[in-house]
């Protein structure tokens, strides 16, 4: 790799329990890049260009408890820029409301999903969200979604943080990982389990259409609660 420039680093968490999210595959990165040109072995196929999000979770802090589970690590988001022969690379945590309140203490404030028997007094009641399970790409805008907020969006060159979006106050609840495009129309088609809390049994269907607009939302009971991953 060439042309690192690092912009954020810490130590790596301990392990707590579960000491198998931390390691192999699992192991939480610790700093931010911006390489200008990785070293590419072999050739990138002719015509091939734009950029390859991905996001998963990536603990800023040691966890608080020995419970942790590696879904609720903060998310972090890499971009690979091909342009050409060359692939630029970046990484950002997603700046959500829970990573800069951390951020802030120095420390994991957080239980595991937000438990507020294992958090600190300061964080419970606090936007737990993590913006660490899916990467979309919608009306012109980047997101990094995760179940149990609204999505994140992020500058799509420099990753910088813009905060999650209502889209004019049409979603304030949470909103699934795993929306779906319609290849035809362009629509985002959305949904969400529990949007009244933990525990409650109603669920959200919603449209979005090309330019980012909630066209259509609707609300309805599910037989009982219960967590609805993905649809269709």
């Amino acid at each position: 790799m060439t042309a690192a420039t690092t912009t954020t680093k810490t130590a790596a968490p301990t392990q707590a329990g579960n000491a198998y999210f931390f390691s192999g595959n699992y192991a939480a990165l610790t700093e931010e890049h911006d390489i200008a040109a990785l070293d590419v072995v072999g050739a990138i196929p002719p015509g091939l260009s734009g950029t390859l999000y991905r996001v998963g979770p990536s603990p800023r802090y040691a966890p608080r408890d020995d419970n942790y589970h590696w879904f609720t690590g903060d998310g972090m988001v890499h971009a690979f820029h091909i342009d050409g022969a060359k692939v630029a690379y970046s990484n950002r945590w997603a700046r959500t409301p829970k990573w800069q309140l951390e951020n802030e203490a120095g420390r994991a404030l957080f239980g595991s999903f937000g438990n507020p028997a294992t958090s600190d007094p300061a964080a419970v009641g606090r936007n737990s969200g993590t913006a660490n399970t899916n990467m979309l790409w919608h009306g012109g805008r980047l997101f990094a979604l995760e179940e149990s907020h609204q999505p994140f969006e992020l500058d799509a060159r420099t990753l910088a943080s813009k905060g999650h979006q209502s889209f004019g106050d049409r979603l304030t609840a949470r909103c699934t990982a795993h929306p779906k495009v319609d290849p035809e129309t362009g629509e985002l088609h959305f949904f969400a389990y529990s949007p009244e809390g933990p525990g409650t049994p109603g669920m959200l269907y919603g449209v979005m259409n090309s330019a980012c607009e909630v066209t259509g939302l609707q609300s309805f009971d599910a037989p009982y609660a219960s967590m609805a991953h993905d649809s269709w």
